[in-house]
């Protein structure tokens, strides 16, 4: 029977329990009943439903109500309600949420926040905090939104804790993509706090080459339109710490792979693309390994650092890009990409090809150099006079106004610039109808050297990075924002290095899209901050994943949320559980926020020890998967779902009882009380849900004995009788059921029975036969005989061997014996005179039988001269008054036998 039917009823109740505020808390229990139950969660008497902080969760017949960053209203008294067709129960719990003293040293602080750092290249650096909570923070750091442990080999950096709160991270022998934004996160029970700062490494003296800046905008390690260095995957698992190195890339997506090693390079044929000129031209290298690689992009052997119109930068799919814009004549050449790291380096390389246009311009423009305030004018000539031209200012059109005025004098087209600003600094061109273009470069001189990019595109949750370099140290500068002077904050760092100024917003969001710009005195510049929405990112791998075994029948999972969930989303987290010994995991509950579930045995499908693996899900995916240290034995409560059958067997047979359960759990079989093992006799099995029992040879004494199965939970039983082996009979050796018999032979009739001591009866024809003078019955052994002797006509019909258990049938045919001719004289070769009588005699064997003559063949027929007669056995062909003519062969067929005679009749 299935002892957990019926009413619902608790098997684990909710529990009182206090959690500090701001922290999750689940209420939890585990309600069985048949049928299944409807639950409800209820306080102060008012249903709650499944929105806002309050979330419902269930596994099976476990049923969670999770309260998301309780409050101290939250606390008081919650009700668990059960309820299906059969009844139904409840049960209450007290929630106490602990307000957090009012104490705010309780939540993280930095007392003292890290420094941005410059430091030439080679050299070591150190950030250093000072932080206050209690309990003491956990400290993380991070790189650009990655763990440091994901991008450095384990020596090139070392963090720790110094005592009094001051934290610390070192970073040894500074590399150029060292460079970039450093994060401290610091949590504990009652929050979060973070500090950023920035790294620049400068190039200083390099023994081989000179490192060039690894950005197409503000020299910090910061990718163009990314805020973040890009790491490949084999990288951040620490799989490959040689150099993986593709030749460079041409726009078109078309490059040879090859193998980095640390041999040097081998040359290759030189792939060759092709650009029409004033477009532009993109080479990308995939590079991986740890350490992670300085790149040095070259153009016929001479170093290209960032400029107008060449971008630096690694994309988000970790390729280092360099990007020639608007493409002249004097870029044709040999672009080679160069990687190098400890392990070793690698080279690849690309030949560029600028095509000319159909229709060229008669004189180009000419690159200009122009002071702040000044007036910047641009000149170029077309092949005709009623040919018309546009001109842009890199990826913008340009109309005529005040600021710009825009002339044409034959063929001649003319651009003036007034009253120049750096954010008129850039790349210009005149475009003809057809296409052709005339490039030069605008360079406007001034306080500020080096400004800011025109455009910055980021996504949510990455760094915004700006960089402006001056003339001259020690001056004030001011950063804004649409306008609004900036400050400095946990998400904003504004850091000055010399002549160098730095603007970093940290893990920026939508709403820090904006027009930055940087002013010193009356010069300024500007960039337009585009924050893009993440689409298609899946969230990182939860963290500090723990599992407790101390309840018992019970595995309690806790880990910790992603440090950079706010960079892409956790929606929730998919626990999945693998049976010891097999390789398929399978999902076995999912959580929308609580980071602490509690895995009962009743929610496994079968006893075993189990590991336990966790992931965050959001809409764009899963993160890697982190499996919790150890295993855990679980047994679930089974439930019968084929019950035991009583069973009926003949002793000396098999008897195999079977039963099946909803889950796999281990059992016991018993007989007659006493608990069974495998052996000769018994065996034992189970097959995942199904148990069996087979026992060989079952015996008389066996019968109505009590089979009995015992598992967790589970108790169920059934009867064996067992049955006297019913008697057989078979055939004899030699015999078969349809018997043909000669008349006047013997009838002999036998067969064997299972047991020997077993009588039995023959019949004929439906009566029982006794043994006479011609019927006797033999009995030896196993072997039943009956004997017919002289068998007649008469004795043909259905004899039957019957020993009540069971029967044999035999058709019996008695034939007539084959008529026989019987002579007295073999001489059958006779001569007659004519007019003498022929006489032909021949004895048969039967008085019955039917004879014919034949005379050469033919049938003799009766007439006056020609007699035959029959006396008893004789048979007689008598020929009067015989002929030459009746000489020839006569036969006498008696149909199974005959007789020839040879007669010779003389004149």
């Amino acid at each position: 029977m299935d002892v957990f039917g019926g009413a619902p009823r608790f098997l684990s109740y909710p529990r009182t329990f206090t959690v500090p505020n701001g922290a999750d808390a689940v209420l939890k229990c585990q309600i069985i009943g048949d049928p299944r139950p409807t639950v409800i969660w209820e306080r102060d008497k008012t249903q709650i439903s499944p929105r806002g902080r309050y979330r419902f969760l269930e596994d099976g017949n476990v049923y969670n109500l999770v309260v998301s960053r309780a409050r101290v209203e939250d606390s008081g008294q919650y009700i668990c309600k059960a309820k299906n067709g059969v009844g139904e129960t409840y049960a209450a719990a007290t929630l106490k949420v602990e307000e957090c003293d009012g104490n705010p040293k309780n939540r993280p602080a930095f007392v003292v926040k890290p420094t941005s750092a410059r430091v030439v290249r080679g050299h070591d650096v150190v950030f250093t905090g000072r932080l206050a909570g209690s309990p003491m923070p956990a400290v993380t750091w991070e790189k650009d939104g990655k763990k440091l442990s994901e991008i450095f080999e384990s020596g090139h950096f070392s963090e720790g804790c110094d005592g009094g709160g001051w934290h610390h991270l070192k970073v040894f022998n500074a590399r150029m993509p060292d460079g970039g934004v450093y994060l401290c996160k610091a949590r504990n029970l009652f929050g979060e706090a973070m500090s950023a700062a920035v790294l620049l490494v400068d190039p200083g003296d390099a023994p081989n080459e000179p490192a060039p800046p690894t950005t197409a905008t503000n020299g910090l390690g910061v990718s163009e339109g990314s805020g973040a260095q890009r790491i490949r995957r084999e990288a951040r698992r620490g799989k490959r710490h040689r150099l993986a190195h593709r030749e460079p890339q041409s726009v078109s997506g078309v490059a040879c792979q090859s193998q980095g090693t640390e041999e040097p390079p081998r040359a290759c044929k030189v792939k060759v693309f092709s650009v029409t000129e004033g477009k532009h031209a993109k080479f990308r290298c995939y590079v991986t390994g740890k350490p992670k690689p300085e790149i040095f992009w070259r153009k016929d052997g001479r170093l290209i650092v960032p400029g107008r119109r060449h971008l630096l930068y690694e994309d988000r799919e970790g390729y280092f890009i360099l990007k020639v814009l608007y493409c002249k004549q004097q870029d044709n050449g040999l672009y080679a990409c160069a990687a190098s790291n400890a392990a070793g380096q690698t080279l690849s390389s690309v030949l560029l090809n600028v095509k000319e246009p159909l229709i060229k311009f008669k004189s180009q423009l000419q690159d200009v150099e122009v002071n702040e305030r000044e007036q910047a004018i641009l000149e170029c000539e077309v092949p005709g006079d009623s040919i018309p031209a546009v001109w842009y200012l890199e990826d913008r059109k340009l109309h005529a106004s005040a600021k710009y005025i825009i002339e044409q004098q034959g063929a001649v087209h003319r651009l003036t610039i007034k009253d120049v600003t750096m954010d008129d600094d850039g790349v210009y061109l005149c475009e003809m109808k057809n296409g052709g273009r005339s490039i030069a470069e605008v360079a406007v001189k001034g306080k500020i050297v080096k400004r800011l990019p025109r455009k910055l595109d980021v996504l949510e949750g990455e760094n915004a990075a700006f960089c402006v370099d001056l003339d001259e140290e020690n001056v004030e500068v001011s950063w804004y924002k649409d306008g609004e002077l900036l400050t400095e904050s946990h998400k904003t760092i504004i850091k000055s290095f010399g002549k160098t100024h730095i603007l970093v917003f940290v893990n920026v969001t939508a709403e820090d899209s904006s027009v930055i710009t940087f002013v010193i005195s009356d010069s300024k510049s500007s960039s337009q901050l585009r924050v893009k929405p993440r689409r298609h990112v899946p969230p990182s791998t939860p963290e500090n994943v723990w599992m407790s075994c101390e309840k018992p029948n019970v595995a309690s999972l806790l880990w910790a949320s992603p440090s950079d969930c706010q960079r892409s989303e956790v929606m929730g987290y998919v626990i999945e559980r693998q049976e010891q010994g097999t390789e398929e995991w399978v999902r076995c509950l999912t959580t929308e926020g609580s980071t602490t579930v509690e895995i009962l045995g009743e929610s496994v499908p079968n006893e075993a020890r189990y590991r336990f693996r966790v992931c965050s899900i959001n809409n764009y995916g899963r993160s890697e998967q982190v499996e919790f240290p150890g295993v855990v034995h679980l047994v679930p409560s089974a439930r019968i779902r084929t019950h035991l059958s009583d069973m009926t067997v003949y002793q000396d047979s098999d008897a195999e009882f079977t039963i099946e359960l909803s889950t796999s759990v281990l059992g016991t079989w018993h007989m007659k009380g006493q608990q069974l093992h495998n052996d000769q006799r018994f065996k034992i099995d189970q097959s995942r849900t199904r148990h069996s029992l087979l026992i060989r040879g079952v015996k008389v004494e066996e019968n109505e004995s009590e089979i009995t199965f015992v598992a967790h939970g589970v108790r169920d039983s059934a009867v064996l009788f067992v049955k006297a082996v019913p008697v057989k009979i078979t055939l004899g050796p030699g015999m078969e059921t349809m018997q043909q018999i000669t008349a006047s032979e013997s009838i002999v009739l036998c067969c064997e029975v299972s047991r020997p001591n077993v009588e039995v009866h023959w019949c004929k024809d439906g009566e029982i036969l006794t043994p006479s003078d011609r019927v006797s019955v033999h009995s030896s052994g196993h072997v039943r005989k009956l004997i017919v002797q002289s068998a007649c006509l008469s004795d043909s019909g259905q004899y039957v061997c019957n020993a009540a258990e069971d029967v044999l049938m035999f058709t019996v045919n008695v034939l007539e014996s084959p008529v026989r001719i019987v002579n007295t004289t073999d001489d059958t070769k006779m001569e007659y005179l004519t007019s003498e009588c022929i006489v032909l005699t021949c004895e048969l064997s039967r008085p019955n039988a039917e004879v014919k003559w034949y005379k050469n063949g033919l049938e003799v027929e009766g007439s006056g001269k020609v007699k035959m007669e029959s006396h008893g056995v004789h048979r007689s062909l008598i020929i009067e008054k015989a002929g030459t003519e009746d000489s020839g062969e006569y036969v006498c067929d008696a149909g199974d036998d005959s007789i020839f005679y040879d007669i010779t009749v003389r004149g």
